[in-house]
């Protein structure tokens, strides 16, 4: 008999009796209308959800997290057949209903006997069952979104499977990927067998498409899909061909920024801060519902992240054990009173049956970190709850949160001893934090550049130092990365330190000193002013495009980059500019240059620091027949 999640997890005390992959069923909607099957992977840790998500970061996949009755936090993915508009059989993680069935059975309190039940069933699929024989589970967790991976892929070059009801649905969605992973029909059969009504688990899915041929550039290390075209241009000696996009990655390849957009580690974000929401407590003073209590549950960002729990007039809840939820910007928070619809999904004769009511919505901001605790009152539809909350900055490298000391990094000098590129100077530059800080500088052996002029970097938890060497812009010639160091407080006071970059058969020496950063009056203290979007409502240039850039205080810091009537341009990888009282920002439009064309002044604003912490602000430029408008908010 395989291991049942659903007998185990409300009362598990540890997360490696529970971990692992499982094949779910859960019901359809209200009423016997069948069951719908997934696959849900649960994790020993929140350090192995991170990990595996993350090698899938650029395809978006997420993990949620759930608390069960003994106060274990339960860390999980779910991934299942649905249907895209045209009908045909996608992939789709974390669907809200299969997210409500892992909740149901977490916690006792969960089922709310005025709903309908998700009643969901989920068997462990060991992963030595198949003829593969997986190392683990995590090995088994990759495998099954490789092939989900290549079916989308196969998917989006035209080779599709309609979704039907009774034959290519979602428990063969499960099935045939099983299949393709040589789980015996036997093993699949005995696992996949559920009370309730099935169609479809016997039916497979042509294995063919789960499988997709990739090929490598053993020079540069750029993966590619087979057809992309740049695989055309490759010299044969350089091809390395392989079927599993998962061991091109763990042999140190990169997906091509065309045809692997989702595994191209150069173009993925990589966040400058870090911060969490911490939910302290939920108080309600009247429930939504007159006749009784209440279903609470919270939503940040649309994912749900407490409840639901039942809450009368006067009950207090402590949402200590909710684990902090990052976020970015701002952390929209929403509170609703569970009704007795299934979800939002399901609808009779396009009516909803009892759809949930949002009691409010509650804005926080990034801004608010280390302001302590902030109170918000949620009092719709006659309700009145009270939730305490704040935000806590985390280091971008480390992951805890930040120290209250601040510091400061001074960059002193780089030599190089060995070059990379064998053939003449590199074009050196230095990433801090994932910001350029320095470069492209040409470097040879026995150069040493000057460093100072960088100025101090701030920082609290810590500091990342890349250091790259430039190539070409095309995807199989990308910039050769040469190393990191992670500089962190325990360096204050030590005088000059030195860290030897060696990679890609490179050497270098950086030199560099940290020190604390001074205490100021607060009265005094620096502002920093980030830019977040600029948007065009009409440009200067009758003719076309308009080439903008923003002065801040005289100095270039964006642009010029053209931009047109209607779009947006993002600012947020502009490093906040620091500023005591107030900062002048100045919007040109870039001309020929020549004397009878000079670039045109649009605007100007004085921003001072009584924004400081009051969340984004806009303001408007107009001028020379231009309406722009800039967001932008002032930090402490």
């Amino acid at each position: 008999m395989p291991f049942k999640l659903q007998d185990e997890l409300m009362n598990a005390t540890s997360r490696n009796h529970i971990a692992g992959v499982y094949w779910s069923s859960r019901d359809m909607g209200p009423g016997p209308l069948g069951n719908h099957h997934f696959f849900t992977f649960v994790y020993t840790d929140e350090e192995q959800a991170r990990r595996v998500t993350g090698r899938w970061k650029g395809w978006n996949v997420r993990y949620h997290q759930e608390v069960n009755d003994s106060g274990l936090v339960i860390f999980f993915t779910t991934v299942g057949v649905d249907q895209d508009s045209n009908k045909n059989i996608v992939y789709k993680f974390n669907p809200e209903s299969d997210l409500w069935s892992i909740n149901e059975i977490a916690k006792e309190g969960n089922t709310d006997p005025g709903s309908v039940d998700w009643d969901l069933q989920a068997h462990r699929i060991s992963h030595q069952a198949s003829t593969t024989h997986f190392a683990s589970y995590e090995a088994l967790m990759d495998a099954i979104l490789e092939k989900i991976f290549n079916f989308k892929e196969q998917r989006e070059i035209g080779n599709t499977v309609p979704y039907t009801l009774r034959d290519e649905n979602c428990a063969a969605g499960v099935n045939s990927v099983l299949a393709s992973l040589d789980y015996p029909e036997p093993y699949r059969t005995a696992v996949g067998e559920f009370s309730g009504i099935d169609w479809g688990e016997e039916d497979i899915i042509p294995a063919s498409l789960y499988r997709m041929n990739y090929v490598g550039n053993k020079k540069s290390l750029e993966l590619h899909s087979s057809g992309c075209e740049y695989v055309a241009r490759m010299h044969s000696e350089n091809k390395e061909n392989f079927t599993s996009i998962v061991g091109a990655m763990n042999n140190g390849y990169n997906g091509c920024a065309y045809c692997l957009k989702e595994f191209d580690t150069d173009t993925l974000q990589h966040p400058q801060k870090i911060f969490k929401l911490h939910l302290i407590g939920l108080a309600c003073k009247e429930t939504e519902d007159f006749t009784g209590a209440d279903s609470a549950y919270l939503r940040v960002n649309g994912i749900r992240v407490w409840g639901p729990v039942q809450m009368n007039n006067g009950d207090a809840k402590t949402l200590t054990d909710v684990p902090p939820i990052e976020f970015s910007g701002n952390a929209k928070v929403a509170l609703f009173d569970k009704d007795s619809g299934a979800s939002i999904d399901y609808y009779v004769g396009n009516q909803p049956l009892d759809e949930d009511d949002e009691l409010g919505v509650a804005t926080i901001s990034s801004a608010l970190a280390g302001a302590g605790e902030k109170s918000y009152v949620f009092n719709k539809d006659g309700a009145n709850y009270t939730l305490i909350c704040k935000v806590v900055e985390y280091d971008v490298n480390t992951g805890t949160p930040v120290p209250a000391t601040s510091y400061e990094l001074f960059l002193e000098s780089l030599t190089c001893f060995e070059t990379e590129d064998f053939t003449g100077a590199d074009e050196t530059y230095l990433l801090a934090n994932n910001m350029l800080k320095w470069g492209p500088k040409s470097m040879n052996d026995g150069d040493t550049k000057d460093l100072s002029e960088i100025g101090a970097i701030e920082f609290h938890g810590s500091v990342r130092l890349d250091l790259y060497d430039q190539d070409g812009s095309i995807p199989s010639d990308d910039d050769d990365h040469l190393g990191h160091v992670l500089i962190t407080p325990s360096a204050n006071g030590l005088g000059t330190q030195g860290h030897r970059f060696k990679g890609d058969g490179a050497h270098y020496l950086l030199k560099y000193h940290v020190g604390q950063r001074s205490t100021e009056d607060p009265i005094n203290s620096e502002c920093r002013l980030r830019l977040i979007s600029l948007k065009c409502h009409e440009t200067e240039d009758v003719t076309g495009s308009d080439h903008a850039y923003l002065h801040v205080n005289n100095i270039l810091k964006w642009g010029p980059r053209a931009i047109n009537n209607g779009q947006t341009r993002d600012l947020t990888g502009v490093e906040p500019i620091s500023f005591r009282d107030t900062i002048r920002i100045d919007l040109y439009d870039e001309d020929t240059g020549s004397w009878f064309d000079e670039d045109d002044h649009i605007d100007k604003e004085i921003i001072s620091k009584a924004d400081a912490n009051l969340g984004v602000k806009e303001r408007k430029l107009k001028g020379d027949g231009a309406s722009y408008t800039l967001k932008y908010e002032v930090l402490l």
